[in-house]
């Protein structure tokens, strides 16, 4: 496993469930939305909520673009 500062780094997920734990740990998350209801919640994993995202997009090269990546 490679060390890293999760203050310095993000994570992209089209699940929104799944940035909860990068939240958690520090890290800069952005959800990239299709609007499927499937991608938000399930019974066996962590809700997400609006303070669990950072970043919300539709288009992730659009995203990039505007914050120069």
């Amino acid at each position: 496993m490679a060390a890293f500062a999760p203050g310095a780094a993000a994570m992209f997920d089209d699940i929104a469930r799944n940035l909860v734990e990068a939240h958690i740990l520090g890290m800069t998350t952005v959800w990239l939305n299709s609007d499927s209801g499937w991608d938000r919640q399930g019974p066996e994993f962590p809700v997400a909520s609006a303070t669990h995202i950072d970043h919300e997009t539709k288009d992730l090269t659009q995203f990039l673009n505007r914050i120069r990546i």
